[in-house]
């Protein structure tokens, strides 16, 4: 497929009564994990998706953290194997904003 990872966000539009054909979002935000979750902020102009970046939950371990307060720790913290929220300009996902410029 044309995708990068397991899960990966995609775009399409509803135009003339069906669907375009769904192309990955641009700007780098699909990686070899996992993207989920899109949303756009209420003015549409910042896009919110939750990502682990590189790898799936299963393949991250926290079994080497030095007890109960370390561990809570780590899962209190970013890149904890169990997704971020990340934003990007919606400017930057190239998503047609038109039926002419899929279809044209």
């Amino acid at each position: 497929s044309d995708g990068l990872g397991s899960y990966d966000l995609y775009a399409s539009r509803y135009c003339a009564g069906a669907w375009t054909t769904p192309r990955p979002l641009a700007g780098g935000i699909n990686s070899a994990g996992w993207e989920f979750g899109g949303r756009f902020s209420p003015d549409g102009s910042t896009f919110y998706f939750g990502s682990n970046l590189a790898e799936s939950p299963a393949e991250r371990t926290l079994t080497d953290a030095q007890g109960y307060r370390e561990l809570t720790e780590r899962l209190r913290s970013p890149r904890n194997g169990l997704f971020d929220i990340y934003t990007i300009p919606s400017s930057e996902l190239a998503i047609p904003q038109s039926c002419e410029s899929v279809t044209g």
